[in-house]
């Protein structure tokens, strides 16, 4: 069986029958089950996950589903519209297609309740990145369910971002060179990417990625899920979930997961666990965490590599934005932590230190113990115990950001895309602020 479809979510994790066609790049630790020991184990986690990782109920996983479907309609009847006003015949018109895809928490089905949803609009190539943001965004402001909308047509990615009845949706979109984007489509073979612009690769990027690492963990796809919820909690509450900020987003917990699946392949989620913070709190970074060997198929994009053969300040460059390297598997592989900088490296070591310690307790505890003692699932707190940053510290620096009001006030639009602009420098005022003798 394939992996599920990015443009089909999934309620159920899928089963694969087959091996993912790229293979690990490093062999596993262990390719037995974990000791019988660790069933007390997975048993005060389960209880504990229930009590304390939220999850999204069939009700609101259904809703998104809807909403989905609805936006795939509404952009399908837009690449027909654009291409008739483009001088296509109707049935030209009528077979363009158009898809949508997702990726991320939701495509993996680890999002929390009230996560936002990132998509991909795929389109053949009469429809341009410059009709998305003119006639595609006036279709959704006209769109009763539609509220918020916001565009940034000057990113590196543009992207827009809107509420469709209540669900929030980050929305890019990827002009490939055909002439029709039928639902028969792969986006996973890598030969979709010839002659796109970087726009388009990187639009992709994301549903490309997270299929493949479906495609690496399916055989153990339950255990991974389960872990990544935990994983993603941990670093929410302990204030290190901001790629942005120069810490690890979402992409980069999902890769660190998986490679410890691929490394314990037949391992149950807290034996997976404890693992995970046990081997990334001793991990000799700048060594790569990477799932798979990385290829290059000259199509125009840059891919990551060690390269060990520079020198002088392009040796130093490549040093600052390599101190922690996470890389996606998919063509063109990239290192997804580029943003990790000195002084965030040192606050995801200090905290995966911590994490490591943690779970030590919480296996000295269960020792000998039965799973039906009730503070054996209690023990789990302080593994996701919120950040302690206001009582550790008694002097910050706070950023604020008001909108004043008055006629020569920026509309709303205007002071939510300078609130974004500012926050992606925040990192570079750290850095900046890190030189310093302070």
């Amino acid at each position: 069986e394939d992996p599920p479809r990015s443009d089909q979510p999934h309620r159920k994790p899928p089963m694969a029958s087959g091996p993912s066609p790229v293979e690990p790049l490093l062999k596993p630790f262990e390719t037995t089950e974990p000791p019988a020991q660790w069933g007390v184990l997975e048993a005060s986690l389960r209880q504990f996950m229930a009590a304390r990782v939220p999850i999204e109920s069939d009700l609101e996983l259904r809703k998104r589903e809807r909403v989905m479907d609805e936006l795939k309609g509404v952009f399908q009847q837009w690449v027909f519209s654009v291409c008739r006003a483009k001088g296509l015949s109707e049935e030209l018109a009528r077979v363009a297609g158009g898809k949508i895809y997702t990726s991320g928490s939701y495509r993996l089905r680890v999002h929390e309740p009230g996560a936002d949803i990132d998509s991909v609009g795929v389109a053949p190539k009469h429809c341009t990145r410059e009709d998305f943001f003119s006639t595609f965004k006036a279709a959704l402001e006209a769109h009763p369910l539609i509220e918020n909308l916001r565009s940034i047509e000057t990113a590196l990615v543009p992207i827009m971002t809107f509420d469709m009845d209540g669900v929030n949706i980050d929305m890019l979109f990827a002009q490939l060179p055909l002439n029709e984007v039928p639902e028969s489509v792969d986006i996973d073979e890598d030969v979709i990417l010839h002659s796109v612009d970087e726009a388009t690769e990187k639009s992709l990027n994301g549903p490309r990625v997270t299929n493949l690492i479906y495609k690496l963990v399916a055989h153990n796809y339950e255990s991974f899920l389960q872990v990544l919820r935990v994983a993603r909690v941990w670093g929410k509450r302990r204030g290190l979930y901001s790629n942005k900020l120069g810490y690890l987003g979402g992409v980069n917990f999902n890769i660190l997961v998986a490679l410890i699946c691929q490394l314990f392949p037949k391992a149950t989620p807290a034996y997976l666990l404890c693992k995970f913070f046990h081997i990334f709190a001793q991990w000799n970074w700048p060594s790569p965490a990477i799932l798979c060997r990385p290829v290059d198929h000259r199509l125009g994009f840059d891919v990551w590599n060690p390269n060990h053969h520079l020198y002088g300040r392009a040796a130093a460059e490549h040093a600052r934005q390599n101190l922690m390297p996470i890389v996606t598997p998919a063509y063109p592989a990239m290192n997804s932590a580029a943003n990790v900088n000195p002084w965030t490296f040192k606050v995801i070591r200090d905290e995966f230190a911590r994490a490591s310690e943690a779970c030590k307790a919480v296996e000295a505890l269960h020792a000998g113990r039965d799973a039906a003692e009730a503070d054996l699932a209690n023990s789990w707190e302080t593994l996701l115990a919120p950040s302690d940053f206001f009582a550790r510290y008694d002097t910050y620096l706070a950023v604020n950001l008001l909108h004043l009001g008055g006629a020569a006030a920026a509309t709303p639009q205007l002071f939510d895309e300078f609130k974004g602009y500012i926050s992606s420098r925040l990192r570079k005022l750290v850095e900046r602020l890190g030189h310093l003798p302070l």
